[in-house]
């Protein structure tokens, strides 16, 4: 958004808009650093199952 648009906001917008921004970028933030342990976890896993040649949780699963 451009600079003159936000200035031609209703100061409750400003806030609500700031609200709504400010949401956004901790639920990115958070759902970043669970993909990054999920994907961690992953590969945790398969190598500890490389090395023991037993199946992972994600082979116990697969149909």
């Amino acid at each position: 958004m451009y600079k003159g648009a936000f200035r031609a906001m209703s100061p409750l917008t400003k806030v609500v808009w700031r609200k709504i921004t400010s949401a956004q970028a901790a639920l990115h933030v958070s759902l970043h650093l669970y993909n990054q342990l999920a994907f961690s976890r992953v590969s945790a896993d398969t190598a500890t199952a490389s090395r023991t040649q037993e199946p992972t949780r994600l082979d116990t699963y697969a149909i």
